[in-house]
């Protein structure tokens, strides 16, 4: 068996991934915010939660304002 790992010497991390189990965070604050959409362009409007987590730094969650009052089915 043969392996190359010619294509991997350039490899690069690609960051932090949030994993399940977090304990450790410090509340960083809420606030408004506008997020844009990169395929369309349209402007969301959002509230953003802060959180600074141990062994990951800064991480922000967004939550989208409803669009419309109707509820939609889901698959």
């Amino acid at each position: 068996m043969q392996y190359n790992f010619s294509g991997a010497v350039k490899a690069k991390e690609s960051g932090n991934a949030l994993t399940a189990g977090i304990k450790d965070a410090t509340f960083m604050g809420v606030e408004f915010a506008n997020v844009t959409s990169q395929k369309t362009g349209d402007v969301f409007k959002t509230l953003a939660l802060k959180l600074d987590i141990d062994g990951y730094g800064e991480y922000t969650q967004n939550f989208f304002e409803p669009q419309s009052d109707e509820r939609k089915q889901m698959q």
